[in-house]
């Protein structure tokens, strides 16, 4: 299942009343690029919104210029060998959202969750890097790693509680 082209998309940010027509075609992988304020984000949010089936994406770029008429995105997907069938947001929904597992969005969400920016690196930025490196393999045997260091911590632990005080005096003095 894959999407194939945009085939409109209305009041969504600078998209007013946008007709894609056969000139926004997708190919397995995408890029995304041009100058700023051409709508490069708002297509990102509306790719997130159909992965995450989250509608905020959306909602909350409504065009200025109109703020009655409703919002509408009209996708052309490719669902097994069905060509041109309609994947369509409107009325503040996604009908029939089954392409969600089948996308990847590297936008500013992206960056901010799972990439070291700015000054400063903090817990979950590293923790989210490390997953998206290593895959779910990877990450499985991180976390084994880590229980057995904890184990070991623990009996180390337990080792030194158990040492005589006259072995602790001569470990202090050395």
């Amino acid at each position: 299942m894959e999407i194939k082209s945009i085939k409109e998309i209305q009041n969504i940010s600078t998209f007013k009343d946008f007709k894609g027509g056969d000139s926004c075609h997708f190919k397995k992988l995408t890029f995304i690029y041009g100058l700023n304020t051409y709508g490069k984000t708002t297509l990102t949010d509306i790719c997130q919104s159909l992965k995450d089936n989250n509608l905020a994406p959306i909602s909350s770029r409504k065009t200025i210029s109109d703020q009655s008429d409703k919002q509408k995105v009209l996708f052309s997907i490719k669902e097994n060998s069905i060509k041109g069938k309609v994947l369509n947001f409107k009325n503040n929904s996604w009908d029939e959202n089954k392409i969600a597992k089948y996308i990847e969005v590297f936008g500013e969400d992206f960056i901010d969750k799972n990439l070291f920016t700015g000054s400063f690196i903090n817990r979950e930025n590293k923790k989210n890097f490390t997953e998206f490196i290593l895959g779910e393999e990877g990450v499985n045997i991180v976390r084994e790693i880590e229980k057995k260091k904890q184990s070991i911590n623990k009996v180390n632990q337990n080792l030194k509680n158990g040492i005589p005080e006259f072995l602790k005096e001569k470990m202090r003095k050395k």
